[in-house]
């Protein structure tokens, strides 16, 4: 993953002043006055760059989407869209922050049905702008729907995992363009070479064809020729060119049972990209049914609200893609699941959703340490009746699951394979990096505007080491923190009803999980604890805020992030402690409240 450069804006900040009125009008204002000013915040990595078409080398200037998903250059329409749509983002984000805080302070003020029908239409409008604006109100790459470099990587690597594994897709895709011609082949002269995550160069693979051809039949080889060229034929060559130095297909053996099977009904052509493209907007739809479903269409539109507007998990990294939403929906739904009392679906979804991307595994553990927790208190080491089913339904989902995906990841070493290569990616360093480890790793005297060396192999190679060296020191510091976090969510998940539990257990992502930013929308999650505590709501649409403003005062992609990690970090732990003054009442009762508070 590349560093980004700001691109100067394109015009100056409009000013623009408060004014004295009264505290819900101050509230809006601010967030008028943010919106202006953050007009021109797509300079600074605004529209998160195509996380497929980062190249490795020099520090990159942001780039139109355009080029990243065409064989088309970047244009300067396409720039000041981008830059006029994440304005709006910011601004959507503001106004949010301002809205709920409208609604939390005139709950203070004992007066919370006050303005009830325009807070409503005010929330309603929001929420639906906000989920338009995940999708970029429709101008998507600006302006192509489908993300071919990242689907090349799930759609080839899910296809050829018997013959290519998680290593061999970069060094055959550099074989099938020796076939078209040498030049093409060495043309960047860099690979990453996928057992050991280092960039390498491309000189020997090239040598020798053998590593590749013989991993093949015949058959399969010209049908992956004829599948590599159908992307290459889609992709600006300096895309093409870094395809082979990012970190490759990574999917788990589970995710391919669907991604493989679906993969393989045919070539690469443009119309069966975009069908297997169009399968995440189907997830999505279901997984947001589920939330009014569960929650109801106040809280829908908080959730709205973050997951449509925030800087880490944008539509530029994982929209247009093929089923890189899957584990979202399934996580979302299985919390919805929990809160309609239906724990052995919940179970089963929550399971599925980890054995697709392992990191929504922490939102079993919030269950596991709210079981633990009242074991503790009790003194009886059983499980209590929803926890029971929701342990069948993991169970269930682990015991139809593993056996279905050796199948059809052509035997069990898919799995040992998935772990080596997951450990690999886990001691690897990246720049998108997210997470109270990433701050704790990161030393502002070997930041990588001061360690990047565009000559070497690898430019990051020296702020790599200096990541590691730092973490290494900070250790200790960071195992403690952990620790006394996992307490703290143990005696607020204790108070909570299962669904309440799995909700804080997403907190376990920044604080002990190291995520690359584009998985941070599962934090939409805490907007169904805002009925109970509305300060929560406001602090979500207030990261949402934050993470535009710090991409804006950091121009590098790392020290922006770790910005943004202290700030995922704080919320959690603010949302934490809220809720242990606030247990989530029985469902009718959590009912009234969702309708008391917000109306707002």
């Amino acid at each position: 993953m590349a560093i980004t450069r700001r691109q100067p804006a394109l015009g100056g900040a409009p000013q623009a002043r408060l004014s004295a009125h009264s505290a819900g009008r101050r509230g809006l204002w601010g967030a008028l006055v943010l919106v202006l000013w953050l007009g021109p915040v797509s300079g600074a990595d605004a529209d998160a760059p195509d996380a497929r078409a980062a190249p490795p080398g020099a520090p990159r200037v942001e780039r139109p989407a355009a080029e990243a998903g065409t064989a088309r250059g970047p244009s300067l329409a396409s720039f000041r869209a981008r830059r006029h749509t994440n304005a709006v983002k910011a601004g959507l984000a503001a106004s949010g922050t301002a809205l709920l805080w409208w609604g939390a302070w005139l709950r203070r003020r004992g007066r919370p049905h006050a303005f009830r029908r325009q807070r409503d239409a005010l929330l309603l409008a929001l929420g639906l702008a906000s989920g338009l604006a995940w999708w970029n109100f429709g101008q998507f790459h600006f302006p192509k729907y489908v993300h071919p470099a990242d689907v090349f990587h799930y759609y080839m690597g899910a296809k050829y995992f018997p013959e290519l594994g998680y290593t061999g897709l970069y060094e055959c895709v550099a074989i099938a363009d020796l076939g078209v011609s040498r030049a093409l082949a060495e043309h960047g002269a860099r690979i990453r070479n996928l057992e050991t995550n280092v960039l390498e160069p491309v000189g020997p693979v090239l040598d020798d064809p053998s590593r590749c051809l013989r991993r093949f039949t015949p058959q399969r080889w010209k049908a992956f020729r004829r599948d590599a060229h159908a992307f290459r034929s889609r992709l600006a060559p300096s895309v093409w060119r870094k395809l082979r130095t990012d970190h490759g297909y990574n999917g788990t053996p589970v995710w391919g049972i669907l991604g493989s099977t679906l993969a393989n009904t045919g070539p690469a052509t443009p119309s069966r990209l975009l069908a297997l493209a169009l399968l995440d907007p189907v997830l999505l739809l279901v997984m947001w049914g589920c939330v009014a479903w569960a929650f109801g269409w106040r809280v829908l539109c908080v959730a709205l609200l973050f997951w449509g507007t925030n800087h880490l998990g944008q539509f530029s990294w994982m929209g247009g893609s093929y089923l890189r939403q899957d584990w979202l929906a399934a996580a979302v739904a299985g919390i919805c699941c929990l809160r309609r009392d239906r724990p052995t679906a919940g179970g089963f979804l929550l399971a599925t959703s980890a054995f697709l991307r392992i990191f929504p595994a922490l939102l079993l553990g919030g269950l596991a340490l709210q079981a633990a927790a009242r074991m503790l208190r009790r003194r009886r080491w059983t499980l209590s009746p929803s926890h029971g089913r929701a342990a069948l339904g993991a169970l269930l989902a682990a015991g139809i699951l593993l056996p279905l995906s050796a199948v059809v990841a052509g035997g069990l070493g898919a799995w040992p394979a998935f772990v080596a290569n997951s450990r690999l990616h886990v001691g690897t360093p990246l720049v998108n990096h997210v997470g109270l480890r990433t701050a704790l790793s990161h030393d502002p005297a070997s930041r990588a505007e001061q360690s990047f060396d565009s000559s070497a192999d690898d430019p990051y190679t020296d702020w790599k080491a200096a990541r590691r060296d730092t973490f290494a020191r900070r250790r200790v510091v960071f195992a403690a923190l952990v620790l006394a976090f996992a307490v703290l969510l143990a005696r607020a998940a204790e108070r909570h009803e299962d669904w309440g539990a799995a909700v804080l257990g997403i907190g376990l992502l920044p604080v002990a999980g190291e995520v690359t930013g584009y998985y941070y929308g599962i934090l939409l999650g805490y907007a169904f604890l805002w009925p109970l505590r509305p300060g929560i709501g406001v602090a979500l649409c207030a990261l949402s805020c934050l993470s535009w403003l710090t991409v804006e005062i950091w121009h590098w992609t790392d020290s922006s992030l770790v910005a943004t990690s202290l700030a995922a970090t704080a919320f959690v732990l603010y949302a934490t402690i809220a809720t242990l003054r606030s247990p989530t009442p029985p469902h009718h009762q959590a009912d009234a409240a969702a309708a008391d508070v917000a109306a707002i």
